[in-house]
């Protein structure tokens, strides 16, 4: 788990600027020791300087007893003084990543009803791409590198670690987390972080990839929502392709897709504005939405609910539209409810 570190950065900026400020100081005492002792320029004097107290060396120099004298202080000086900067500047940096990770670790803090992504792989970069785009919270957990500076560079939260540890988990708030993703192409590790986080959160929804349709079965067992096979989804998506191109094309939902009608799944809570109404009510306000299915909270799905159906809490509605009419029907539903 996260630990704030005891410098804080007050400290350590306060600490590289004298730093700063003693080697410039001892810089410009010696250069201007070296040109009152030594026949020398500002250049000339400011060379040797900064080679007396790099220990770089300067035997293409022929000095009086008097400069030999100020070499010998600036050695004494002057390598502890650039010594101590160089020490202080390598604080700082250290100081800045760690303050970094922290800001970020406190945002993941504050993060409820987020998504955990397990893996940030080819699976793993358009889930979490498609989430930026929704605005929907989540935070990514992988143990290479690489994927991690990539994740940080793209802006999203990130935690560095093994997502089938309890600690990975834990310290991305599973207890508050609406759904986990686990997107790595191991089955075997898809499986083992399913198992850790069904037993973490029973109540977390567990959205799985299987590479191997064999072993569907197996991370459902494990605790799995929903298990996705991207094998058996892009077979799919090609027999429909072949039988209803139409359709297919209408509804397409892939990077490449220039439809602009879309699916869109609402959860109806109890202060949402439309609890209560009726679907003639909600679509005299929002006329170009569709109301493609219900799924009371019963679990009981409706397909082509009728006008005087009453929506409640508890039901998951499926509209459809286009990409505008749906933005513009969930931006009214928030504003009613937060009004």
């Amino acid at each position: 788990m996260w630990r704030r570190p005891k410098t804080g950065s007050l400290l350590t900026h306060s600490r590289l600027r004298t730093a700063l400020v003693l080697v410039a100081i001892v810089v410009g005492a010696g250069t201007l020791a070296f040109m009152l002792t030594e026949p020398w320029g500002l250049w000339d004097a400011f060379y040797f300087t900064i080679v007396t107290i790099s220990t770089v060396g300067y035997g293409d120099y022929d000095i009086t007893p008097a400069g030999q004298r100020v070499a010998i202080l600036l050695m004494l000086s002057g390598i502890g003084v650039l010594t101590y900067a160089v020490s202080q500047v390598i604080q700082a940096t250290i100081e800045l990543s760690l303050n970094t990770e922290r800001k970020m670790y406190e945002q993941i803090a504050l993060l409820r009803d987020h998504v955990i992504v397990c893996g940030l792989g080819r699976m793993g970069r358009i889930v979490c791409r498609e989430l930026a785009q929704a605005d929907t919270p989540f935070v990514v957990i992988e143990t290479d590198e690489a994927l991690v500076e990539e994740a940080q560079e793209a802006g999203w939260l990130v935690h560095r670690g093994d997502a089938t540890t309890d600690e990975a988990l834990e310290c991305c708030g599973v207890e508050r987390a609406s759904s986990v993703v686990c997107a790595v192409s191991s089955d075997n590790i898809n499986i083992v972080t399913t198992l850790t986080a069904r037993d973490l959160c029973p109540k977390v929804r567990i959205i799985s990839r299987a590479d191997c349709p064999t072993n569907v079965r197996k991370i459902q067992r494990a605790g799995a929502t929903e298990v996705i096979s991207p094998i058996w989804v892009g077979a799919r998506r090609i027999t429909d392709v072949i039988l209803d191109p139409n359709s297919t094309a209408l509804l397409d939902t892939s990077e490449l897709s220039t439809s602009p009608i879309r699916l869109h799944e609402h959860g109806v809570t109890p202060e949402d504005p439309i609890a209560g109404k009726s679907v003639r009510a909600v679509g005299a306000d929002h006329p170009a939405i569709v109301f493609v299915a219900v799924q009371r909270a019963d679990g009981s799905p409706r397909t082509r609910p009728e006008p005087d159906y009453v929506f409640s809490s508890g039901d998951d509605v499926v509209v459809a539209g286009e990409t505008e009419d749906l933005a513009a029907f969930d931006l009214a539903i928030r504003s009613r409810a937060a009004a």
